[in-house]
């Protein structure tokens, strides 16, 4: 994903695990001067309060309407959200995004709690090597029996949905 997006000129990282490169804010208010000080939208976010995440997937929202093309990476989805709960923000980024040309990689090794929405608007869905019942039970919604590949991948090894071609 870093290597992928490496290029785009308008993304917002979500990044808890400290795995980026750049210009990282820590709060809601410094993620607005910086981009009021700069003109431009190329941010790492690691925010430390809670409330300043709600009040970032509201703003993007927002946002989109000034830097369109915005890229939004989500590292550790499931840390911000549940199967049928996440922030209003951000849910209204899930169901609408696309029509505001939101770009959206949500990325976690839980998918078994990730929000719905985030599987019923992929284009594609990348599945990596899991080990947990309830994920591989949650993959195989999508890829039938090939979901019992899933613990046997070697690192990098994934089983792209849809496959080619389908």
């Amino acid at each position: 994903v870093r290597k992928f997006i490496r290029d785009k000129e308008k993304k917002i990282v979500i990044d808890p695990l400290d795995e980026y490169p750049g210009i990282i804010v820590y709060t809601f208010d410094q993620l607005c001067n910086t981009i009021e000080s700069t003109k431009k939208l190329n941010l790492i976010v690691r925010f430390t309060e809670e409330e300043d995440y709600d009040l970032l997937f509201s703003g993007l929202w927002i946002l989109s309407f000034y830097f369109p093309d915005l890229w939004l990476v989500l590292e550790e989805a499931h840390l911000f959200m549940s199967p049928w709960h996440t922030y209003a923000g951000l849910l209204k980024i899930l169901r609408y995004g696309r029509h505001r040309a939101i770009n959206q990689i949500y990325i976690s090794p839980r998918l078994s709690e990730v929000h719905r929405l985030v599987t019923a608007q992929a284009d594609h869905i990348l599945f990596f090597r899991m080990q947990d019942y309830r994920d591989i039970q949650t993959a195989s919604h999508f890829l039938g029996s090939e979901a019992k590949k899933l613990p046997t991948l070697q690192t990098g090894e994934f089983i792209l949905y849809p496959p080619k071609g389908a």
